[in-house]
Order: structure tokens, then sequence, then C-alpha cells
């Protein structure tokens, strides 16, 4: 059996369960032994995949890895493939409690007698596919476990993110915005203070919410406020960007703030923008 997973997380939280194919079946034997060589394989065969497709070569990830083959020794000892154990956390989780910081991940979990076999039955699966060949993901993790003959593998893929400090969040937001104006050739903003809207964007952190304390933190008048979270700090929602680009602002203000919270194992970034109007 194979089965394909993958896991955007990010202020929607998306999941996606992709479908399992039958496969080659079998019992596990005694003393389930991680196989570097099938590791080192793999990784070699997904890249050239990928290259064949005209797609970037992942770099291998030892925090992936080291998720990968936590699971693929799971599975091995209790002979059954699956994404989740019951009892065992999920895949982000898994992944997160790594140190790694990601904003995508995906996982792709098998079965078989030898690697080639097993890599082959991935490719013309669409799921595991898909993962393999996804264009944003630049990391990559295998875990081999050998019991007898028989190979537990799993591949975790993600695109790992860089991992900002408040002060560079806020530069890059700041940055983004200037940039958005000079497309729209509209004058540069003056920037406020950003200490203010960190105790703020640090508040909605703590609570692991987007939902702004209003009343903890009223809005002046002649003002637009603007609060989100993301796992990407280079990411700007929608809303804002418009008033970034719009002719009304004369000034801004931006406070950022960085965690790990259930909703963002891997860490996320809080972020509120001010607009001010006149």
């Amino acid at each position: 059996m194979r089965e394909g997973w993958r896991s955007w997380p990010g202020r929607l939280a998306l999941l996606a369960l992709l479908p399992a194919l039958l496969g080659a079946g079998g019992k596990p034997g005694r003393g389930p032994v991680v196989d570097a060589d099938a590791e080192h394989e793999l990784v070699e065969r997904i890249n050239h995949s990928r290259k064949q497709a005209g797609l970037p070569k992942l770099e291998a990830s030892d925090q992936l890895r080291e998720a990968a083959r936590r699971h693929a020794r799971e599975m091995a000892e209790r002979g059954q493939l699956t994404h989740r154990f019951s009892g065992e956390p999920g895949l982000r989780q898994r992944v997160a409690a790594t140190g790694l910081r990601f904003d995508l991940v995906a996982e792709n979990v098998g079965r078989s007698d030898d690697v080639a076999t097993l890599h082959a039955g991935f490719l013309r699966s669409p799921a595991h596919r898909e993962n393999i060949l996804h264009p944003e993901e630049n990391a990559v993790g295998v875990g081999a476990v050998r019991v007898g003959g028989e190979l537990f593998v799993t591949e975790n893929f993600a695109r790992v993110v860089p991992d900002y400090e408040p002060e560079q969040v806020e530069k890059l937001v700041a940055q983004a915005i200037e940039e958005l104006r000079k497309r729209a050739r509209l004058p540069r903003l003056a920037r406020g203070d950003s200490q203010p809207l960190r105790e703020q964007a640090c508040d909605m952190a703590r609570r692991d919410s987007v939902q702004f304390n209003h009343r903890a933190y009223p809005a002046a008048g002649g003002t637009q406020r603007i609060a989100y979270a993301t796992a990407d700090a280079g990411s700007l929602p929608e809303a804002l960007r418009q008033l970034a680009a719009g002719t009304r602002p004369v000034r801004f203000s931006v406070g950022a703030c960085s965690a790990r919270t259930p909703s963002y194992p891997s860490g996320g970034y809080w972020v509120v923008v001010v607009f001010y109007f006149q």
C-alpha cells in the first residue's frame, strides 16, 4: 500500500488527505533497522525525477529525515502503513517538533522489497507524484526502516522558510509596502513607531488568534488597522496590499510577533499594520 498526504499550514490551515492505493503487502519480521543506503538512494531518485521534470533539486534536511525515520520505524514495528497512528501527533506536529520552520509539508508512505520498485510505484500514483514533483517544495527527508527483506518508508517534503526576528518581519512588511506604492507611482509613506503594535501582535500570538482585541486596543480616528497571521513573513494579505497601494494613507506603522502555537506548530508571525489617513 502507498499513501500520499499534503498539508499547507497557514492562516487558513488548509489540510488535504490524498487517496490510498493498493499495492504490495507482506508481514514484517523482527528487528527493524534503519537503512541509510536506501534513504540516500530514494533522495537521489526523487531529485533525478525532479530534474527530468525541469524542477529544482530538493535539499536534504536532517530535521525532515528525523521525523520521517520515527514514523517509518513506527510503521515497521506495527507492520502497518498509515499517515498517523492513534495517539501519534499529526504530520505538521511531528515535523515541527524537530525545530524546522516551514509553511508547506507533505508526506508519502510506502512499503516494498526494494527502492526502485517503491519509487516507481510512487511515480505511477498521481497523489504521490504530486508530492515528489511539487514546484514549491525545497527540502526532503526520507526515513527507511527494514524488517527482514521489506522496507517501510516515509518521505517528508517541505518548503522551508527563514526564521526571522520580529524586527526583521516588520522591516520586510515595510519594504513590501514601499514597493507596492512605488509600483503604483505613489509617494513613499512615513513610518511610525512599531512598539505599541508589537505588543498588540504578541497579544494575538498569546491567544493564538487573528481576532483582534478591540476592547484592549481601540483604534484611533482616521486610521485603518489590518491584523493577520502567517507562516511566511513575505506573504501579505490582499486587503493589506490594496490599502498600501491606495491614495488615502499618509503614513503607517507595523508591529510583529513570532511564536509557536497549536495553529502554527512550526512557528508563525502575527502582524498588525495601521494606516493613518490624516
